[in-house]
């Protein structure tokens, strides 16, 4: 019993643990179908932030779209004409859809039969001409004429299209989208792109803003076109077409605009469109402001505002044309009342472009004159006191013992006084000596033999090239003054030059039928012919505030030499001896260019002056007329020469010098003449002692004379030039090398 009872619990026991691990099982099952379950809730939940997400981005990418299309609206509407309008529109287009090449094909109204070529491109106009042929228009058309949407064209070799243009081109593929306006087609537009270039986002896009270029096209290419047009309907084009102007108006020199009171052009002449190089219709409708520079504009809208009937108003300003040339122009001003009590401005402009500069020449050229005017003047103050001193002390010297102990000081003041002589001579005379007489050259030679003595002067950073035009004529040239002058601005060019760099020397032959600007410089020049000499460097350039006084003595930088900064003006005044002009131009940091203009002569070559013979033994009875208006000097010459045993005459100006020399002519060997003398000029009395004895010798002193006068005194016949101040031991060496000359 106790054995079977144990069987019976044991396997009761078994049983229980069975019907136990059913139970677990049946949890484990259950444990299973909840985890696949939530691995599904899992899956769905990030399906659904993922759908969220990206529903989120394409919602971004819609507002950033917006936001770009609105800036884009805003900034088309302040663009002031088509072409503008058209660049910003491919512009934006690029931001979203990756082109190659981009055109629009349209005319402007339903009247028109000729289609225009819109494009970002303007070197790729003939490129697009050519794909443009009017069978492949017509294959174009009939893809979209009918359509309201743009379409994606995945090849493009389908439509026959010109092959070697589409291969050059590199496009395979293409978006097209109609131009249309209140359902009236006026042509299309084309993106054109390479392989796989174009996907269904950008062709959603095209089709997102198609509409909104029709607008643009419209507004700011259809109304600059139309607008003119309008205006005819108006009762002010009405009422100004009613007034009879006069042809010249139309198209002469005056440039003629009529504005409605608010400075609204309303009507233009020929020569202004011509002159200008406005377009017609874009003038139109325009403020007449516009053509006025930004700093004039307010000045000149406060005159038309002031305006009342029967004023006239005066205005000048530079005014630049639409290809960036430049015009000075005067403008007259005055309001009109045509029919129906309608009030109008009238603007006459005048062309002042070349009296301004011509103008601006003949200030500078008036203030350097003076500033030379002046310094002669100052020179010939000093120097008609050292003529004094300077022969004196001399004088004093010859007069003292040679072992008296004041011999040392005289000596002392004699070399001061002898070199403040030299200085003052290179201030006046450049350096130079004082009569040169011109000789038949060519220039180009002149320049080559400067250029190869300079070059040996040049550091080995500066390259000096040229450019001469070959076949220059020859013509009668200072040589020596030529020669300083392009000493002075290859100088001037070497040290502009801080590292390496170049110098450039060009000729040009110009022939001016009349007086008139020259090119883009604004250099005004007289007719005539003309040698042209530009000397160009590369270095530092000049400051546009302190180009007007580069030629102002002692106007320099560089100070470092006695010239003291005289370079430039010394370099003017020889130009200006010349009878021609100077100029320069310069970019800051890019280059200076110096123009010279030396007009050119045909005269023949000078003779020599005065042929120098043998010498001969000077008669000690020979017999000097001294005329000079400064009594100090004409008492010292006659003490000196009386010492050297002449007999001396004096007289204090030209006229009594004459009638002295008219009573003993016959007897008087020489004439020492002074050449600026009250009552009569030494020029004048030389013409009359000629004409008494044509074969005199005479003496020319001064301490200033004007160069035309001394050559043409030399050419007729005096014997020498000497300057004051002079030494005592050199007039008595020139007066007897004169006397022993045979006439």
């Amino acid at each position: 019993m106790p054995k079977q009872k144990n069987i019976l619990e044991y396997f009761d026991h078994i049983l229980k643990t069975v019907r136990a691990m059913e139970e677990h099982a049946q949890v484990f099952s259950e444990l299973h179908s909840v985890a696949e379950e939530l691995h599904e809730l899992e899956q769905y939940i990030k399906t659904v932030f993922t759908t969220l997400d990206n529903q989120f981005q394409n919602y971004m990418n819609q507002v950033n779209l917006l936001s770009g299309l609105v800036d884009f609206q805003r900034q088309i509407l302040r663009t002031r004409n088509a072409q503008e309008a058209i660049q910003q529109l491919f512009d934006f287009i690029q931001t979203q859809v990756p082109f190659q090449h981009a055109f629009i094909y349209t005319r402007l109204s339903e009247d028109e039969q000729d289609y225009e070529i819109l494009h970002p491109a303007t070197a790729r106009a003939t490129l697009y001409r050519k794909l443009l042929t009017p069978e492949n228009v017509q294959r174009m058309n009939r893809l979209i004429a009918d359509r309201d949407m743009a379409i994606l064209l995945n090849s493009l070799q389908q439509f026959q299209l010109d092959p070697p243009t589409l291969k050059k081109m590199g496009a395979r593929m293409a978006i097209m989208f109609p131009i249309r306006l209140k359902d009236k087609f006026f042509g299309f537009g084309m993106l054109l792109g390479k392989e796989n270039a174009f996907q269904l986002q950008h062709l959603s896009f095209v089709n997102l803003i198609v509409g909104l270029i029709s607008l643009i096209l419209f507004q700011h290419y259809y109304f600059f076109h139309f607008k003119r047009k309008l205006f005819k309907q108006l009762k002010y084009k009405k009422i100004l077409e009613e007034v009879d102007y006069a042809e010249y108006l139309e198209k002469g020199p005056l440039l003629f605009f009529i504005t409605d009171t608010r400075g609204v052009v309303l009507q233009t002449n020929r020569a202004a469109m011509q002159k200008l190089e406005l377009d017609e219709n874009l003038i139109i409708g325009e403020k007449f402001l516009s053509i006025i520079p930004d700093e004039h504009r307010k000045s000149f809208q406060n005159l038309m505002n002031k305006l009342k009937d029967g004023d006239i108003h005066f205005y000048k300003c530079p005014v630049t044309s639409a290809n960036n040339e430049e015009f000075v122009f005067e403008f007259y001003l005055a309001k009109a009342q045509l029919q129906d009590d309608v009030d109008f401005i009238v603007i006459l402009a005048v062309d002042a472009t070349q009296q301004f500069y011509r103008e601006q020449l003949e200030k500078r050229n008036e203030l350097l004159d003076e500033i030379t005017q002046f310094s002669e003047t100052i020179y010939e103050q000093i120097n008609s006191m050292l003529t004094l001193i300077v022969p004196n002390v001399s004088l004093i010297k010859s007069k003292l013992p040679a072992d008296h102990p004041l011999q040392k000081n005289v000596q002392t003041v004699e070399n001061a006084l002898s070199q403040t002589s030299k200085i003052l001579q290179r201030f006046l005379n450049y350096g130079l000596q004082e009569i040169e007489p011109p000789k038949e050259m060519n220039i180009n030679d002149l320049i080559q033999s400067v250029i190869e003595e300079f070059r040996q002067k040049v550091p080995p950073h500066v390259d000096i090239q040229y450019a001469l035009e070959p076949g220059l004529p020859t013509t009668l040239l200072y040589e020596e003054r030529i020669k300083k002058l392009l000493r002075i601005l290859l100088q001037n060019s070497v040290e502009a030059i801080r590292d390496k760099g170049y110098i450039k020397i060009s000729t040009h032959l110009i022939s001016l039928p009349r007086d008139t600007l020259i090119n883009s410089d604004k250099i005004f020049l007289k007719q005539g012919d003309y040698i042209e000499i530009t000397v160009e460097d590369n270095g530092m350039g000049i400051d546009p505030k302190l180009l007007p006084h580069i030629f102002k003595p002692f106007f320099s930088t560089k100070i470092k030499n006695e010239l003291m900064g005289l370079g430039l003006f010394i370099a003017y005044n020889i130009v200006r001896d010349l009878d021609g002009e100077i100029w320069a131009k310069s970019t800051p940091g890019e280059c200076t260019k110096f123009f010279v203009y030396i007009p050119l002569k045909g005269e023949e070559i000078m003779q020599e002056v005065v042929p120098f013979m043998e010498e001969a033994k000077v008669a000690q009875v020979s017999k000097i007329l001294v005329v000079d208006d400064e009594y100090n000097i004409r008492s010292m010459l006659k003490e000196v020469l009386e010492m050297k045993r002449y007999e001396v005459f004096t007289a204090g100006n030209g006229k009594e010098g004459v009638e002295i020399f008219k009573r003993y002519a016959n007897e008087i060997d020489l004439v020492i003449l002074d050449m600026v003398m009250p009552v009569m000029d030494g020029r004048t009395a030389f013409m009359e002692i000629k004409k008494v004895k044509p074969d005199q010798k005479v003496l020319i002193i001064s301490g200033y004379a004007q160069r035309e006068n001394l050559e043409e005194i030399l050419e007729k016949g005096a014997s020498a030039f000497m300057r004051k101040p002079f030494q005592i031991e050199d007039i008595l060496h020139k007066v007897q090398d004169i006397l022993s000359q045979k006439n």
